[in-house]
């Protein structure tokens, strides 16, 4: 088994100046954010690997499981010209295709930190073996 910590930042869209939220308690940006993270780093999940393996011959169909995947994932969380661009340079599946077929990624800890416009991160990832 393998760890993988990770640490970059991502803007905070929610700049309003009101940051009266109770401490412990996160923001709708946080929780993107984290759940964004989560499907970055866990996997591969049946669902990427029917939607990137070989296993659908049709390329039509393979390309709406493709877009399907995406939309799913990461649409949620990330504006239609963020996404767009995470799309085209294979941001959504960096780390799972060196995963593929034969590990796993799983996201372990993610600790996040806000600065005044962005959010800076750290993902602690495990990366282990299938077991067949």
């Amino acid at each position: 088994m393998g760890i993988l910590l990770l640490a970059t930042g991502c803007t905070n869209s929610e700049t309003s100046g009101d940051n009266s939220e109770d401490a412990g308690t996160q923001s709708a940006a946080e929780q993107n954010i984290e759940a964004f993270l989560e499907n970055a780093f866990t996997g591969p999940t049946e669902e990427y690997e029917e939607a990137f393996s070989g296993k659908v011959e049709d390329l039509e169909r393979r390309s709406e499981s493709i877009s399907e995947y995406y939309q799913n994932n990461f649409e949620p969380y990330m504006s239609e010209s963020l996404l767009e661009g995470f799309i085209n340079s294979n941001g959504a599946i960096q780390f799972l295709r060196f995963a593929y077929p034969d590990y796993v990624l799983a996201t372990e800890e993610i600790t996040l930190e806000e600065d005044e416009d962005y959010y800076t991160f750290a993902a602690e990832v495990s990366y282990t073996k299938k077991r067949k």
